[in-house]
């Protein structure tokens, strides 16, 4: 969790997403495609920064297993975590939610 730029991600996926969408050499069938995988990585970036807040502090055992969960977590669990999130959850229901996304 700590060897994350999980600050400069977002800003390289956003980055990538206007070029792409920018590109009119991508035909329009492969460019939903590669927007569509950019998205799952833009979730998962955007869950390893919020999950490296939340270990701050915590014991290095529970550090890791919240590093696994989201390591493990399918794109639609990650999508909606983040949604929750960008919503306003407060910290303890993230901690709910991430349980969710562990199954």
């Amino acid at each position: 969790m700590d060897a994350g730029a999980y600050e400069q991600s977002p800003n390289h996926l956003q980055m990538a997403r206007q070029h792409l969408e920018a590109d009119p050499s991508v035909r329009e069938e492969e460019r939903a495609k590669l927007l569509g995988n950019l998205k799952v990585a833009e979730d998962r970036v955007f869950a390893f920064g919020i999950g490296a807040k939340m270990a701050h502090g915590r014991p290095a055992p529970e550090q890791r297993q919240l590093a696994q969960t989201l390591c493990r977590a399918n794109p639609d669990l990650l999508a909606a975590f983040r949604r929750r999130v960008e919503a306003g959850a407060a910290l303890g229901k993230i901690d709910r939610d991430l349980a969710l996304i562990s199954g």
